[in-house]
């Protein structure tokens, strides 16, 4: 669950509650400055092979047990592109030659608030599949048998992969396997 700030992390004054542009944010009297409560950005990275996609199950929460897509959250200084790498990489063993952003969708978090994700489509796999340390299993799926995905952002760039917005799909099942 999201922890709601009650002190500046600058000056540590207690903050105040303002409203600035139609918002209700917090304040710092001492700092006489506004403190910006930003949505944070986390990948979602779509893989196929051979027609197949890649997906985790988690052993973290939230969704703990369930599958989803690999991916996490950006660091400072790094681009989702990278992130997305990163990510493919330590969940699943895999690297990616070429990452690239399809859509970039909304998801509301209990434990996270608003995060930001950006889709991202990988190819040019490489590597031995492996599940990373914070997932249980990293395992490619037919298209017509997927699990549910935990994350309704996963759902739906799965949906729209399906729906043919993203033809990579089609073009992996005519050139792979």
């Amino acid at each position: 669950m999201r922890k709601k700030l009650i002190y500046c992390p600058y000056c540590s004054a207690r903050f105040e509650d303002k409203k600035e542009h139609g918002f209700k944010r917090h304040y710092c009297p001492k700092c006489r400055d506004f403190f910006y409560d930003n949505p944070l950005v986390g990948t979602a990275v779509v893989a196929v092979k051979a027609g197949q996609l890649l997906l985790i199950k988690r052993n973290i929460h939230p969704g703990r047990g369930m599958w989803a897509l690999p991916g996490g959250f950006a660091e400072q200084g790094e681009t989702v592109e990278a992130a997305a790498k990163r990510e493919l990489y330590e969940e699943t063993g895999l690297k990616a030659k070429k990452a690239v952003i399809d859509a970039v969708l909304t998801e509301n978090s209990f434990m996270y608030g608003t995060v930001i994700v950006p889709v991202i489509k990988a190819s040019g796999l490489t590597g031995k599949l492996k599940p990373g340390k914070d997932e249980l299993e990293a395992k490619f799926f037919d298209m017509d048998k997927l699990p549910l995905l935990v994350f309704s952002t996963h759902r739906k760039a799965v949906r729209e992969l399906i729906k043919g917005r993203g033809t990579d799909a089609q073009r992996d099942r005519r050139t792979e396997g």
